[in-house]
């Protein structure tokens, strides 16, 4: 089941499935190095406020509206990838 990166909770992984169309907004996507197929994990996601998500040991903040227009797929707890860089959340 697909998701959008604004509705992922803390703490959850997911894989990047489709980035926006608005060629402005991908391209900075794409030079941060969030690409189809990247392995995030959201490390704050409350309220308003920005979503701040590790990507490849880099922790990269992006508005709750940016996050809204990034489709991504929730991996299920067997399949999570452990980040050396960041220790694991707890539930």
């Amino acid at each position: 089941m697909h998701k959008t990166l604004d509705q992922l909770r803390t703490g959850e992984e997911a894989r990047v499935v489709a980035l926006p169309e608005e060629p402005s907004i991908r391209q900075s996507l794409l030079r941060m190095g969030l690409v189809e197929g990247a392995l995030i994990r959201v490390t704050y996601n409350y309220g308003r406020s920005p979503v701040v998500f590790q990507l490849r040991g880099m922790r990269v903040i992006l508005s709750r509206e940016h996050a809204r227009r990034i489709r991504v797929e929730p991996l299920p707890l067997g399949q999570r990838h452990v980040y050396p860089s960041e220790p694991p959340v707890s539930s």
